[in-house]
Formats: C-alpha cells, sequence, structure tokens
C-alpha cells in the first residue's frame, strides 16, 4: 500500500513490481535498459509498457471508489516573501547546484535536488543538508561559507507565518506537515520559545509512542 510508489527513482518500482510479482524482471539492470532514460532516474522510456506491466500487478483506488465520506477541504496558498538573509542564500545555492549539476554524477544530482528541497523547507535544514553534502563530496569553500550563513539565520518568514496563524485561533486543532526531521525539529523549539502546547509525531517514533502522541493531539493538545 502506497501513496508515492516513486519518488526518487524508477528503480524503487522495480523493487515494489518484483516484491508483488517475483520474477517479472530478470534483474535490475535489465529493468534499467529497458524502462528508464539515462541520466533521469524518473523518467520512463517505454511508458505503455511499464503501463501495461503495472495493471498486472497493482491495483489504483481513489477515494471517490471508496466508501470514504470526508468534510470539505478547502486549499489556499499563502505566498510568503523571504526575509533577505534568506533570499541571498537561496540565490547563492542556486548557482552552486547550478555550477555542481553540471559535472555532477546522477547520485551527486538527486542529492542537489534534495538540498533545494532542503532549503525549500528552513534554513537550519539547509545548512544540515550542506554539511552533510560537504562530508560526502569534494566542494569549494563557497559551499561551507553559505552553511555558515543558513546557520546564521534567527527567524524565517515562514516561521512568523506559521505563528500567525497559530495565534488567529489558539483553541482550533491544527496539525503541521514538513519534510525534513531538521525542520520539525526547529519548529518544536519556536513552539517551545512562542509558547504554543504541541506533540510530535514523526516516523522514528514506535507504534505506542504515535498512539500515545494522537490520543494526546485528541484530548490535550491542539497542535500535532
Amino acid at each position: 500500500l502506497s501513496a508515492t510508489p516513486v519518488q526518487n527513482s524508477l528503480v524503487e518500482l522495480y523493487n515494489l513490481l518484483t516484491l508483488l510479482k517475483p520474477g517479472i524482471f530478470k534483474t535490475e539492470k535489465e529493468f534499467r535498459a529497458s524502462y528508464m532514460t539515462s541520466g533521469k532516474p524518473r523518467l520512463p522510456a517505454n511508458r505503455e509498457r511499464m503501463r501495461d506491466l503495472m495493471r498486472d500487478v497493482m491495483i489504483r483506488n481513489t477515494r471517490s471508489l471508496v466508501d470514504v465520506h470526508l468534510p470539505p477541504r478547502h486549499a489556499t496558498t499563502v505566498r510568503l516573501e523571504p526575509s533577505a538573509e534568506e533570499a541571498a542564500c537561496y540565490q547563492e545555492l542556486t548557482r552552486l547546484v547550478r555550477e555542481e549539476h553540471q559535472h555532477g554524477s546522477t547520485p551527486q544530482r538527486l542529492a542537489l535536488r534534495h538540498l533545494l528541497s532542503a532549503a525549500g523547507s528552513h534554513a537550519t535544514t539547509a545548512a544540515a543538508m550542506i554539511e552533510r553534502y560537504r562530508t560526502a563530496h569534494h566542494v569549494r569553500q563557497g559551499w561551507r561559507t553559505l552553511q555558515t550563513h543558513y546557520a546564521a539565520i534567527q527567524q524565517t518568514s515562514k516561521e512568523h507565518a506559521l505563528c500567525d496563524l497559530l495565534k488567529r485561533n489558539p483553541d482550533e486543532h491544527k496539525m503541521v506537515f514538513v519534510h525534513h526531521r531538521e525542520t520539525l525539529a526547529r519548529l518544536a523549539q519556536v513552539m517551545q520559545q512562542e509558547g504554543h502546547p504541541y506533540v510530535l509525531f514523526e516516523g522514528g517514533m514506535r507504534g505506542p509512542e504515535k498512539d500515545a502522541a494522537v490520543e494526546h493531539f485528541r484530548t490535550d493538545v491542539p497542535l500535532l
């Protein structure tokens, strides 16, 4: 059961299909040669044939096909202007990523995409990801300087906007989703500083811990 069968590479789909129907491919090498585009791990080379394979082993259900009744959902995108420090850091990151991407290997290019995702999440997350990237690759001094600048940002525009939203209806139950654990840890720190009661829920928790967090959110605190 998966909502995102492919996130980084079609090899993930190969693993799922092999699990569901062992022997559907002889080897991963054969799958790469037949269905993947060289240098573009998420772009299929033979779409129609891949669709035929997936129809044999995968069932796709949408909420309209099953008996799930959810309350109305109203989606709103809040566009924010970054601070001057955030904007300068992101511009420099973009420049460095473009330089590295020209000559980088496929795994390195994937890491660069993760860097951009991290920078869009939070400055603290960007600093942590840049440090890991620097450790794994031989890079110029500019990366270390950029890491220092990201780490020096005191408050991001997204933090400020989140705190404003939480203050509007302090007793209303809310859930905040983030992709990176560094962002989660930073927001927990901000919530403590601002006096917003909350409970954490993340993938590294054990089952009983998750159940306790959900129950705490249901009965005691307004923010998950």
